[in-house]
């Protein structure tokens, strides 16, 4: 009977042991993912503005190298004495 007792608590103890360390597994796998997506996240987030902004260059590019005028070009600017109306 004693030894039975003596079992079963020691049993009970290398269970108690083995859920604690699975739980501190398991706890330590889950900081681990949340720190990889977060990382990722960041990366994501960095690329996505530099393509926006390597985007925006291009079309900015596009813009001053355009062989066309425009009709409106020139409206704004205030004529000097010395010009023509052509």
């Amino acid at each position: 009977m004693v030894i039975i007792k003596w079992l079963s608590s020691n049993i009970m103890d290398i269970l108690q042991s083995i859920s604690i360390i699975i739980a501190a597994i398991f706890a330590i796998y889950s900081v681990n993912a949340w720190r990889r997506e977060l990382k990722g996240q960041r990366e994501l987030d960095v690329a996505e503005q530099a393509l926006s902004l390597i985007y925006e260059c291009r079309d900015n590019l596009r813009m001053i190298r355009s062989p066309f005028g425009h009709a409106s070009e020139g409206a704004t600017r205030k004529r000097r004495d010395n010009e023509t109306e052509e």
